[in-house]
């Protein structure tokens, strides 16, 4: 099954955003099977996600329906790599072939663990170990989606930068 390529609109600067985006998704989407639901809409924050839902309720409301299925929002005004790129990255058409990410708790005792393994007894307690388990899982995502391999941070033009730094940044 191939995928539809994707359709871009605007909206005139004198009407109001999220009315309009909903007006004009459910006259161009709206049919018996799920709709807009098929959709995933870009948008820059929680809030402009919450306005637009709003403005599918009220909608709805003035066409006296009841019940609608939303489309799918990502926020990605300020992105973190977290739950909010879910929407972006898992299609809908996929079945059971992707396999299913590590449990992040798991993964953060995991690398607490490691700490602790590779500074012994000098290990921070478990608290300061957890966060920095999960800083380095954010790095290590980080540096996962930017394509970067773990051994590139220790090529030569990487480890000038760190003689410019102080001593406890060199030592991090």
């Amino acid at each position: 099954m191939s995928r539809a390529e994707p359709k871009i609109y605007s909206i005139a600067a004198h009407r109001g955003f999220s009315d309009a985006l909903a007006a004009g998704l459910v006259a161009s989407y709206s049919n018996a099977d799920f709709g807009i639901a098929g959709l995933t809409l870009l948008l820059p924050s929680q809030r402009a996600a919450r306005s637009v839902s709003e403005a599918f309720i009220r909608l709805m409301g003035e066409q006296d329906q009841h019940g609608l299925l939303l489309p799918r929002m990502a926020m990605i005004g300020d992105l973190e790599l977290d739950e909010n790129l879910g929407p972006l990255l898992d299609p809908l058409d996929v079945g059971d072939t992707i396999p299913t990410a590590v449990d992040p708790t798991q993964r953060w005792l995991k690398l607490a663990e490691f700490v602790a393994q590779e500074h012994g007894d000098v290990a921070a307690g478990s608290a300061a170990s957890l966060r920095l388990a999960c800083d380095m899982a954010a790095v290590m995502d980080r540096l996962l989606v930017e394509n970067i391999a773990p051994d590139q941070l220790m090529e030569p033009a990487v480890l000038e930068l760190f003689e410019q730094q102080s001593g406890h940044w060199q030592d991090s």
